[in-house]
């Protein structure tokens, strides 16, 4: 009976860990892709500071990552970054771009602040791996029918 118990349990750990390192892997790889992306050697902003809006957004995604400890990428299994941690983190990020400077109200490219929705497509990107994200928890290896079990061990 123990060593089944043991089994059990070390099944729910490895379980969690993977799931853990899958969502904490796509998190990395939404701001990676935008690295890439604005590192290339097209210019992806297509305003009159192109280069320079390109750069300055580059910069602050490195510079943020790095502030994060997701750049350069850290090795599995991502000791000491929780998914939750890191997805509020991400979310908080503060993503610059040459086409939200103004001067006087007035946009250098007549782009108002958000012109490239970079913290728009980071959000719905996060939110798609968090409802993909399940059994982070002991409750979701329970049976929802067997609730005495559940309130007994405090699972809910």
């Amino acid at each position: 009976m123990k060593a089944l118990l043991a089994k059990f349990i070390n099944y729910v750990l490895a379980t969690i860990q993977e799931i853990r390192m899958e969502g904490i892997e796509g998190m990395i790889k939404i701001i990676h892709d935008l690295i890439t992306k604005y590192s290339g050697p097209d210019t992806v902003c297509q305003n009159n500071s192109g280069f320079a809006c390109d750069a300055i957004l580059l910069g602050s995604l490195l510079k943020r990552s790095a502030t994060f400890g997701i750049w350069p990428p850290p090795k599995d299994p991502y000791p000491g970054i929780t998914f939750k941690t890191l997805a509020d983190q991400i979310r908080g990020m503060q993503v610059l771009d040459d086409c939200n400077q103004s001067r006087g109200g007035i946009y250098y490219s007549g782009i108002p602040p958000g012109g490239h929705r970079i913290k728009g497509s980071i959000e719905a990107s996060i939110r798609s791996l968090e409802d993909r994200m399940c059994g982070l928890s002991l409750g979701s290896f329970l049976p929802q029918r067997d609730r005495k079990i559940r309130s007994k061990w405090g699972v809910s």
